[in-house]
């Protein structure tokens, strides 16, 4: 028979998960367990809360410092396109070429 490898039947099975869990609910329900559970409890919440805070934290510095740039962006394209001249617009049909004014026609060779 397998000795030391769990149980030999079901009954037995199902009789030391019961026993295990009467165990879990008895050690649960003594006073210093009780505090010791809560305690550590209390320090997962904790613990999980600084996390949020901390991933809320970083999650707003890097909003703000994408906004930054973005307005860093903006005021530079701003003043590049106060520092380009005027461009006379390059007509796009020949019909426009001509009605721009009077230019000499080409000479036929």
């Amino acid at each position: 028979m397998n000795q030391g490898f769990g149980p030999d039947t079901p009954e037995r099975a199902v009789w030391d998960q019961e026993t295990k869990k009467k165990h879990e609910i008895y050690n649960a329900l003594r006073p210093d367990s009780f505090c010791d559970w809560m305690v550590n409890n209390r320090m997962e919440e904790l613990a999980r809360e600084d996390t949020q805070e901390l991933m809320r934290f970083w999650y707003e510095q890097a909003v703000d410092e994408q906004r930054a740039e973005i307005r860093q962006y903006k005021k530079k394209t701003k003043a590049q396109e106060a520092q380009l001249p005027e461009v006379e617009p390059v007509p796009l049909t020949m019909e426009e070429d001509r009605s721009q004014g009077e230019r000499p026609e080409p000479i036929k060779a």
